[in-house]
């Protein structure tokens, strides 16, 4: 059993995890990219409510962006959280009408430009403009 700082400092630097996730996989409690716990879900989701792109998450539990962004769909499904497309939808709407760019909405959420432009297309029809 590892309970030495340095060693769980170096596995999360080297595998670029949280502390917390490297002192796990140096206890032998989870390996690399298994099932996250309920307070990993639950700070996923607070890191994205608070602005950072789903590549950012990913970058620290080790996980691809679509990854993060699947395992928060699941998490809100469970807790009965998860927003409907056309909630999301508003929320794309009210930060363009705030001033954003498509390139900053999409930095938000964590997809290209063109997800963006084609969410609101899809909803609104042709009246979307760049």
């Amino acid at each position: 059993m590892y309970v030495d700082n340095w060693h769980t400092l170096c596995v999360a630097i080297l595998r670029e995890v949280t502390p917390e996730m490297a002192y796990r996989i140096l206890d032998g409690e989870c390996h690399y990219n298994s099932e996250l716990t309920e307070y990993d879900m639950g700070d996923m989701v607070d890191m994205q409510n608070g602005g950072m792109s789903l590549k950012e998450i990913g970058g620290m539990y080790g996980l691809s962006d679509s990854n993060v962004c699947h395992r928060i769909r699941r998490y809100k499904i469970k807790k009965g959280t998860y927003e409907k497309k056309e909630t999301e939808i508003s929320k794309i709407e009210k930060l363009l009408d705030r001033g954003k760019s498509l390139e900053q909405v999409a930095e938000i959420y964590g997809v290209s430009k063109s997800s963006i432009f084609h969410r609101l297309k899809k909803h609104k029809g042709d009246e979307v403009k760049c």
